[in-house]
């Protein structure tokens, strides 16, 4: 099966359209452009060429295509019914964002020029504001794209009508056109609720496209899939052919991107019937390509073909000379990934041609790179060296590192076939390099996104504290008071003390029940996982602490650490992850005995303290934690397999009953734990004993236990889980 990847990243920077209309139907067109599977392999994978080709299909769209009818001007259910001239300027507006996307400075004029016919309050001239000001962006008009974004700022201070979100999306599309970066996940998942509370249906449905395609595009292919189905309703509320296709055939990627091939058939086919009741050239032309790549995907390469032929046919139709130009390219590569170098090399010609006339320099560097590789793959090596290298100097001049990476690996491919061993070893040297520099930047994103999330729980918990804490003063507040009135109704009626007295005395003790009950609720809350229900990090040190004192640790403990499971998060998704950290407790705590403590120690790292055990009932012990840990986990009926790896001490240590303070301990066991990964995982590691010259320097033992233990300074104990349920 060919992998896709996304267009050479060819498109024009003006097609990188927010919230606009037709960019993602070019974009799609422009979209595809297929590596052959056997190019060699590199030792450290790239991203999947799927995901390139969605990052770059919604990251440049981020788009809904054209105008099949005219709704209220705001989109908001609440709006009045529009004037004959405001429905006029709607349509006319619609027109120019779905016509003239590619000429962003001529559409800004055209959308300033409907703006004096609107009355200041008019929720449609918030709307053309927020167009203009993205065509601005679009056209690197910085300084007239803030001017709009300050006149949308000045509006919400007079109207308050949500104006000053419309105008924080133009200031991050003007962000991303400087920067080159991705979309603002963080920042737009921030202004979704005031989103969809004040702003109307057309503004909502492309901010929840864009917000989806952002999600897409950083691999969180769950919420992305939410996103779709929230635009996807809308556009369905809107009534309008063109979007609901552009919106479905996005979302089909994603679906393909999952897994899920024949939900993301289904969808792109339905994004192409859609199309077809619109009767959109273009439009169906980006139906196409979507259903190819995603029945590519699906394993049905001759579905690709079929396709993509479809796909030229449309875009010849519209008039397209620059998509036309990268299907072609499309289907040479496909006749490249076939052998069939001839073919490739004919439709290779005719790209090149169709580029170099429109003067198309993206179209023309893929064309080059197709027809280098065709000519190679008939022998005329040098001639097709020279043409490859073309190409890859207009990527290297873009920037285009993912591109130009996959060329060089294609290149060395060929290379290695034509026989010519040291160019294929250069080029495959320079995308292996190319693809380092990319995977560590991927894990640099990945660890920002995972720190954002961390720090947005971390803020949710701080929340539930603090309406905790004002519950608790509300409670003491109600018992001063309780009290207060008590004293002063016993000053007055003498008579009564007594009586009053004893109703006073059981309210006040009713109260301070009721605050004790929120107290232990508050240490509950502070020292438990919500998750697992098993103690945290903060309780197990409370405990050490009350136990131990100053006093060095006594007993067995050990680190557990769920095996590949960043692994499981990704494929399944959060809510899997979340189950199988629940089972995970549930195990722990059957096997724990009423005085052993098991914690959650972070993320799928667990502690498990108990009494001292001789080395022999160590060992059995984590038999038992190793066997019950590696039994699948069935969730929504899917059966995933599962394992652990265990670091463990009973201290003090022998011979010289060595103790330690609890955190080195915990050291101590964290570096057996490393060991045990590193030695193959589904194991544990024990430490049995220390030298006596060897404890007064643990710090260095602990830094490195291999070495440590190759020159006797510390004895290990290491236990192998037994072979895994299937």
């Amino acid at each position: 099966m060919a992998a896709w990847r996304g267009a050479r990243a060819r498109n024009a920077p003006a097609a990188r359209e927010w919230w606009g209309l037709a960019a993602a139907r070019h974009a799609a067109c422009l979209s595809a452009h297929v590596r052959r599977p056997e190019a060699p392999h590199l030792d450290r994978p790239a991203v999947p060429l799927l995901r390139c080709l969605l990052g770059l299909l919604l990251s440049l769209s981020c788009a809904v295509a054209p105008v099949s009818a005219v709704a209220d001007p705001a989109g908001a259910p609440a709006t009045p019914a529009p004037s004959t001239e405001e429905s006029d300027i709607l349509a006319q507006s619609l027109e120019i964002e779905d016509r003239d996307w590619m000429r962003p400075a001529e559409a800004a004029e055209k959308l300033r020029a409907l703006l004096p016919r609107l009355a200041a309050g008019s929720p449609l001239r918030r709307e053309l504001l927020g167009m203009q000001g993205r065509m601005y962006a679009n056209a690197d008009m910085k300084d007239a794209a803030e001017a709009v974004a300050s006149e949308l700022d000045a509006r919400q201070r007079t109207l308050a009508d949500g104006s000053d979100l419309v105008a924080s999306m133009v200031r991050l599309r003007i962000q991303l056109r400087e920067e080159g970066g991705t979309v603002q996940v963080a920042d737009l998942r921030a202004m979704a609720p005031r989103v969809d509370a004040e702003l109307g249906s057309r503004e909502r449905l492309r901010f929840w496209f864009h917000l989806a395609s952002g999600l897409a595009n950083q691999a969180e292919f769950g919420e992305a899939v939410e996103a779709f189905q929230i635009a996807s309703d809308l556009a369905d509320e809107l009534g309008r052919p063109g979007w609901r296709s552009t919106i479905r055939s996005s979302h089909a990627g994603v679906l393909s991107q999952l897994g899920q091939h024949d939900r993301a058939v289904a969808m792109a086919r339905e994004a192409l019937e859609l199309a077809r009741e619109l009767g959109d050239d273009t439009l169906l032309s980006e139906a196409y390509t979507t259903l190819g790549v995603v029945l590519d995907s699906a394993g049905d390469s001759e579905g690709l073909l079929r396709s993509m032929q479809s796909a030229i046919h449309h875009s010849r139709k519209a008039g397209d000379q620059d998509a036309l130009a990268i299907l072609l390219g499309n289907v040479a590569h496909y006749h490249l990934v076939h052998f069939q170098y001839a073919e490739a090399e004919r439709v290779s010609q005719e790209a090149l041609e169709i580029a170099e006339a429109s003067e198309d320099p993206r179209g023309r560097a893929l064309a080059l790179v197709n027809l280098g590789l065709s000519r190679i793959g008939q022998g005329r090596v040098e001639e097709g060296k020279a043409l490859v290298a073309q190409s890859i100097e207009y990527d290297r001049l873009q920037g285009l590192r993912n591109e130009l990476a996959l060329t060089y690996a294609e290149f060395g491919a060929a290379l290695e076939r034509a026989g010519d061993l040291p160019g294929a070893i250069e080029a495959l040297h320079s995308a292996r390099e190319l693809q380092d520099e990319i995977f560590r930047e991927d894990q640099q994103r990945t660890v920002l996104a995972l720190q954002e999330k961390v720090e947005a729980k971390r803020r949710e918990k701080a929340i539930e504290q603090l309406q905790a804490e004002t519950a608790r003063k509300q409670a003491e507040f109600e018992r001063n008071r309780l009290q207060q009135w008590v004293w002063r109704l016993l000053a007055v009626l003498l008579g009564f003390a007594l009586v009053l007295m004893v109703i006073g005395v059981r309210r006040l003790r009713a109260s301070n029940r009721h605050l004790a009950g929120i107290n232990a609720q508050l240490r509950m809350q502070s020292e438990r996982d919500p998750l697992t229900g098993l103690a945290n990090r903060r309780h197990v040190q409370a405990v050490v602490q009350h136990a131990e004192g100053t006093r060095a640790y006594t007993g067995t403990l050990m680190l557990i650490d769920l095996d590949h499971f960043k692994a499981i998060n990704d494929r399944h998704g959060h809510a899997v992850g979340d189950a199988l950290l629940v089972e995970t407790a549930r195990r722990l705590r059957a096997i724990c005995r009423g005085q052993d403590l098991a914690a959650r120690w972070g993320g799928e790292e667990f502690l498990l303290a108990v009494d001292w055990l001789a080395p022999a009932d160590a060992a059995h012990l984590v038999e038992r934690l190793l066997a019950e840990l590696s039994r699948p986990v069935v969730v929504d009926g899917v059966r995933i397999p599962v394992s652990a790896s265990i670091g463990y001490a009973a201290l003090p240590l022998p011979p010289a009953a060595l103790s330690l303070p609890f955190e080195q301990a915990l050291r101590l066991v964290d570096a057996a734990l490393y060991l045990a990964k590193l030695r193959g995982r589904h194991r544990a590691c024990g430490i049995t004993w220390v030298r006596e010259g060897a404890a007064a320097n643990l710090e260095a033992v602990i830094a490195d236990m291999e070495h440590a233990e190759a020159l006797g300074r510390i004895g290990l104990q290491v236990v192998v889980g037994a072979e895994m349920e299937p």
